[in-house]
């Protein structure tokens, strides 16, 4: 549904920065339980144009695979800042990277690295966070870097929208 343009409703000011805060909430146990560290850096009142359960579908799948790919005792960092009315989303696992194989496709349906055929799962996640980023008009890109899987969501924020309430 999200590749056929079909409407989405979108909310002005929608509040990133609390519903990153609610979806790490939902998963803290797992990442501990899992023996992963979690450092979390989280700029308050960051807001965007978006669709509530999209975006916090879009959250869980990153907190997810990171949690899913990374190394025993790896750190999870959670790091979201907003400055001159973009924002800048990542959510990166320390003791592993994207192999070359993934890298390259990485966003695309159904696609997994040869090394993950052990982990359950058909390769759906980032291709869907991808689809959700494009819907909003955001960007979701691989940072290459040695030792660290990292993924980023970038876009533009709303500067001027009361932030909408993601639970009550």
């Amino acid at each position: 549904r999200l590749e056929s343009r079909e409407p989405v409703s979108m909310s002005d000011g929608l509040g990133l920065s609390e519903l990153v805060t609610f979806a790490l909430e939902d998963m803290i146990d797992a990442l501990e339980r899992f023996d992963r560290s979690v450092l979390v850096n989280i700029q308050p009142d960051v807001r965007v144009r978006g669709n509530a359960n999209l975006m916090e579908l879009l959250v869980s799948n990153l907190l997810g695979n990171a949690n899913k790919y990374a190394v025993a005792g790896a750190q999870i960092s959670i790091t979201l800042k907003a400055q001159d009315g973009a924002f800048r989303l990542s959510v990166a696992n320390t003791g592993s990277s994207f192999s070359p194989d993934v890298a390259g496709r990485a966003f695309e349906l159904f696609s997994r690295g040869s090394s993950n055929s052990d982990l359950p799962g058909v390769g759906i996640g980032l291709s869907l966070v991808n689809a959700i980023a494009q819907r909003h008009g955001f960007r979701a890109e691989i940072t290459p870097v040695a030792g660290m899987a990292e993924v980023v969501i970038s876009g533009a924020t709303c500067p001027d929208s009361a932030t909408r309430r993601i639970r009550p």
